[in-house]
């Protein structure tokens, strides 16, 4: 799917050169956004274009041979996404899927080791990297949303799922799926961390 960014900022604020994505990683499913520079990054003027795509992975009670299979379907997906969102991205931006003091399902692990395996094709010109819920909504939102977040008990934020889609609806995402709207956000916060960077901040 794919729609024009419009009015709001970030993202439409952002003046992209080279594709970033976002990835909300599963180990059933894993989601992936995407900003594009318009005309090729050539038109500074032009807001980035959105693009957003699930990939299945395999049934919850997959056993291990489908690891195999489901690694062979998530690289020719990457594939896919570099031919059609104008090649290798200069950043991806993985939500981080671990925490401390919860036991962590091994196919977690498994699904992150599928995930890198298929960007290491995109080549060493694309930077890769983790970032924590709380840090990538941070970025993605922006001081103009603050009213999607809640305060908890422990004075920190997050943003609600509800109110992500929400957010994500309004900067362009015509779906209604929690997992895409975070890929949207994670590739709106690599988008940042790329205007960050060149701007040397």
């Amino acid at each position: 799917m794919s729609l024009t960014l419009d009015g709001l900022a970030p993202p439409a604020s952002l003046r992209l050169d080279r594709p970033v994505w976002g990835v909300d990683p599963g180990s059933t499913r894993m989601a992936f956004g995407a900003l594009l520079p318009q005309g090729g990054g050539k038109c500074p003027l032009e807001a980035p274009r959105l693009e957003w795509h699930t990939v299945r992975l395999m049934k919850a009670d997959a056993v291990h041979l489908r690891w195999a299979r489901a690694g062979n379907g998530l690289h020719a997906a990457v594939a896919s996404f570099k031919r059609d969102w104008g090649g290798a991205p200069a950043l991806v931006v993985i939500e981080q899927p671990f925490s401390t003091g919860h036991q962590t399902e091994p196919s977690s692990y498994y699904a992150i080791a599928m995930l890198l395996g298929a960007l290491g094709q995109l080549g060493l010109e694309t930077d890769v990297r983790f970032l924590p819920p709380q840090s990538w909504k941070s970025l993605a939102t922006g001081k103009g949303h603050g009213a999607m977040h809640v305060k908890e008990k422990t004075a920190r934020y997050r943003a609600e799922k509800k109110r992500l889609v929400e957010w994500a609806n309004g900067v362009g995402y015509s779906g209604h799926d929690s997992n895409e709207a975070d890929a949207v956000g994670l590739a709106t916060a690599a988008g940042v961390l790329l205007e960050q960077k060149r701007s040397g901040r």
